[in-house]
């Protein structure tokens, strides 16, 4: 195996692990079942941990498109659900306390 094919490798198994973690400690902080989240369902109940679990991965530096892929949306929402979370964060202090609750819980990553 090459050294590129094997980083590639690396990669897609960090990428997945980390997708898989901050969606389990999103889920658990938001006390929704995991399968929820990745469902079409726009109740804020749901979408509100999606977009914090998608701006998490944004923020780890996971692609649009491995983000969109796992949640089964399209790249733009994954673009508008980080740009609706840093809106939020920037305008609301609890849910900015929130959102850095949920990354300090998933810096072990």
């Amino acid at each position: 195996m090459k050294a590129k094919e094997k980083i590639k490798e690396l990669q897609k198994k960090y990428e997945s692990e980390l997708m898989d973690l901050v969606v389990s400690r999103v889920c658990k902080h938001y006390k929704i079942d995991r399968k929820l989240i990745t469902l079409k369902r726009q109740d804020a109940y749901i979408s509100e941990p999606r977009q914090a679990a998608m701006y998490i991965m944004r923020i780890h530096r996971v692609g649009m498109r491995v983000i969109a892929r796992y949640f089964s949306k399209d790249f733009t929402t994954v673009m508008l659900a980080a740009n609706t979370v840093q809106d939020r964060i920037d305008t609301e202090d609890d849910f900015r306390q929130k959102i850095q609750s949920l990354m300090d819980l998933c810096k072990a990553v």
